[in-house]
């Protein structure tokens, strides 16, 4: 994760927690692909997963439950569904 994260590029990184915690204050329940909508995509694949792992890690986020992800490329895998821990 680290790796991925010093590879990503700022200015995405910088929108994604921007988003993130713009969710994560709205009280709604959200997955990272509305992280995902609101950023747009990262140029790594694996940097959305380092920006939510942050978030947990800052206490911004928790996960509640789990949903299948509906973006065709996702292939319905299963993925988190955050919500806002009152930060």
């Amino acid at each position: 994760m680290a790796t991925v994260d010093r590879n990503t590029s700022e200015a995405w990184k910088a929108k994604a927690d921007d988003a993130i915690y713009f969710l994560a204050i709205s009280g709604l329940d959200f997955t990272a692909e509305r992280v995902r909508e609101m950023a747009g995509s990262p140029d790594r694949p694996n940097a959305m997963g380092s920006r939510m792992k942050n978030a947990l890690r800052l206490g911004w986020v928790r996960v509640v439950s789990f949903t299948h992800a509906t973006r065709p490329s996702a292939h319905a895998r299963l993925m988190p569904v955050y919500r806002g821990s009152g930060v």
